[in-house]
């Protein structure tokens, strides 16, 4: 065996280095199709085309979430125009107990509306500016650096029922080298996302349970 090593001898390094690189490549291309599938399967929202589909070029992964909540769309947005590190946070790490309807409102006090332009930051320091507004209806976020959307969209279902979809896309490519960073794997947050939506189900019931037993 150390006869066949030294074989390759210094004029083999190169060729040593070579299979290396080729051998790390294909490991990280392994990991990224397996992650491009694991997105793909995830993917069990509405399979049409909604508003933000085409701000991205070129091949992209999408992610869809939704939710059923027994609240008129005008509660649910409530909460998700509070949205944001410097707002109300991102509705993640803290639980919804039962709080009266002025603690709620006390929570995040006089917010203006999320306009097009509005920086949000993560606690991971994520930065996503809000591209595209429709208020009531939806909001687009994008990733800072342009690769990625998120859509947050309320689907009115029937009286005082609403469903909360949130689509995620992302730009990703195999030609390049650094194809497996096109996936910006920090704004990949699955369960936090989930744990935001749940959040604010929650508040929107609680808001519209008592205003509908105040009458």
């Amino acid at each position: 065996m150390a006869g066949r090593r030294g074989s390759f001898g210094p004029a083999g390094r190169p060729y040593l280095r070579a299979l290396a690189a080729a051998a790390a490549a294909g490991s990280a291309a392994g990991v990224y199709l397996r992650l491009v599938r694991l997105l793909r399967q995830l993917d069990n929202g509405p399979v049409h085309r909604l508003p933000g589909d085409a701000v991205l070029t070129g091949p992209a992964l999408q992610v869809t979430r939704s939710v059923l909540i027994p609240a008129p769309a005008a509660d649910v947005w409530s909460f998700l125009n509070r949205i944001g590190h410097g707002r109300a946070g991102w509705y993640v790490f803290d639980r919804v107990g039962l709080p009266d309807q002025q603690q709620a409102d006390r929570a995040a006090p006089q917010l203006r509306e999320l306009d097009i332009g509005d920086l949000l930051t993560t606690a991971t320091g994520h930065r996503l500016r809000i591209k595209e507004v429709q208020p009531s209806e939806w909001m687009l976020w994008a990733g800072g650096d342009g690769r990625s959307t998120w859509l947050w969209l309320l689907q009115p279902v029937r009286h005082n029922q609403t469903r909360l979809v949130v689509r995620a896309r992302f730009q990703y490519g195999l030609r390049h080298p650094g194809a497996l960073a096109a996936v910006p794997l920090d704004a990949v947050d699955l369960a936090s996302v989930r744990r935001a939506m749940v959040a604010v189900r929650d508040r929107a019931v609680i808001r519209s349970a008592t205003r509908l037993g105040k009458r």
